[in-house]
């Protein structure tokens, strides 16, 4: 009975090697390899753009990049990528910016990234907060920002506010049960299939935009040619899809307005005046078939009452308010989406002009 055991999983031997040599080499999550992040950093910094860098530590990125800095920015943003169109396009030529974004940005974000400029010196005049809904959805699922738990945490003690302490100086162990998972495998053959393996093609580049993502000098994305050139149609038709979806990205359970987290975000404004930093709020707005369908859904509609807060807010502390999350109040159309949630950088422009 054993030996016939031992045959049957000797057949599956090759299978499993295969699983585990195209897990780590694609790594679509970059679990196995950080040293991605670092390398981007450092062509940025140097005032070249990188190109093909899809499946990097956004996070980790940020640390190099605000560390390897020589002098701070004029303006920085933070915000999701919801936010990544927001560039030196929107300044006259004499002014700075970075656009600090991650994928999936929340507060704990917001909170970390700026500790990361202050402690490193490197404090801007203005930053731009591209502030989400899902802001104070305190259900939005998203735990990527513990990976700068020490600085968020260290925020949270600036502020003078209460919060869950652990051990962040702790070595968190990979994950290598990922370089057998089915599900990671999927994500790297994805990967594989859209040409996206960055190892060993990341590289330097003066192009603005390309056949590949590129990661600019000033912080924002440039989405590949195929996907910047994608029929509006096809865009509508899944943005309506989206919406409808049972679950939509970050926004699960948001039934009502989180005043705890609002409080918190209320703190951070305090804290940024404190330090004489300037706040612009940006309101990315969502594709106008999502918006339509989200802000008349029973399960969604609290992205309207967060725009009310925002709003609010601005108005008492004297905050200048571009975009809003309703596209028919800021006057884009269908035809400037990416797709159901991200606005083209053209358009961004032009609400900040």
């Amino acid at each position: 009975m054993i030996k016939i055991f031992l045959k049957k999983l000797i057949l599956f031997v090759p299978l499993i090697i295969i699983i585990a040599v195209v897990n780590y080499g694609i790594d679509p999550g970059g679990i196995f390899n950080t040293s991605k992040s670092a390398l981007i950093a450092k062509i940025l910094l140097s005032g070249k753009n990188a190109a093909n860098i899809s499946n990097f530590d956004e996070r980790a990125f940020q640390k190099y990049y605000i560390q390897g800095l020589k002098k701070p920015k004029d303006v920085v943003v933070l915000g999701s990528s919801r936010s990544m169109g927001v560039g030196t396009s929107i300044l006259p030529a004499n002014l700075s910016l970075f656009n600090s974004f991650v994928s999936g940005g929340k507060l704990e974000d917001f909170e970390a990234i700026y500790f990361l400029y202050k402690t490193a010196q490197m404090l801007p005049k203005v930053v731009i907060l591209g502030v989400d809904p899902w802001v104070f959805n305190k259900f939005a699922g998203e735990s990527r920002w513990t990976k700068l738990l020490c600085e968020r945490q260290e925020m949270m003690r600036l502020m003078q506010l209460p919060f869950l302490e652990d051990d962040c100086n702790k070595t968190k162990p990979i994950n290598y049960l990922e370089i057998l998972s089915l599900s990671y495998f999927q994500a790297s053959v994805k990967s594989m299939i859209a040409g996206k393996i960055y190892r060993p093609w990341l590289y330097a580049t003066d192009e603005m935009d390309g056949k590949t993502e590129i990661k600019r000098t000033d912080g924002t994305l440039s989405y590949p040619k195929k996907d910047r050139e994608r029929d509006s149609a096809i865009i509508s038709s899944e943005a309506v899809a989206y919406a409808k979806k049972d679950s939509v990205y970050l926004l699960d359970n948001f039934t009502d307005l989180d005043m705890e987290r609002a409080y918190e975000f209320s703190r951070f404004l305090d804290y940024l005046k404190q330090d004489n930093v300037a706040v612009i709020f940006f309101l990315p707005p969502y594709h106008p078939e999502a918006y339509k369908i989200l802000s008349e859904s029973v399960k969604y509609k609290t992205i309207v009452k967060a725009e009310i807060l925002l709003r609010t807010l601005a108005k008492y502390r004297g905050i200048k308010v571009v975009g809003s999350y309703d596209p028919n109040f800021c006057g884009v159309t269908d035809k400037d989406f990416l797709d159901a949630a991200h606005i083209k950088e053209a358009p961004t422009v032009k609400l900040f002009k």
